[in-house]
């Protein structure tokens, strides 16, 4: 048996329905780069016998793009280089205060 019966639903022969009732078919999720949107995604499911080959069925790669470092502008190379400088010029004016009368003295 092909896992398949006819269903009839009274009209004609010609207007059977095929529905699977056992077999050999398995799961497909997903589809393959010959597919459209809808059938691509993981959550379509259909069945297929596992013999089955065609261009809708197959496996997709996908590989995550490298984490790029935004560049940093001229001005905010500036103003860091601003603030270095005003932070040394704190740090040398902060010696300058503690020596004693007698250090600063030539």
């Amino acid at each position: 048996m092909s896992g398949y019966a006819s269903v009839t639903d009274g009209r004609s022969a010609s207007a059977a329905k095929r529905v699977v009732i056992a077999g050999d078919n398995r799961v497909l999720r997903g589809g393959s780069w010959n597919n459209n949107g809808r059938n691509v995604r993981s959550a379509n499911r259909n069945r297929n016998e596992p013999g089955n080959r065609n261009h809708n069925i197959g496996f997709r790669l996908a590989l995550a793009q490298a984490s790029v470092q935004p560049a940093l502008d001229q001005m905010t190379l500036l103003s860091a280089a601003s603030r270095r400088q005003k932070a040394n010029a704190l740090r040398q004016a902060g010696r300058q205060r503690r020596r004693t009368p007698a250090e600063a003295a030539p």
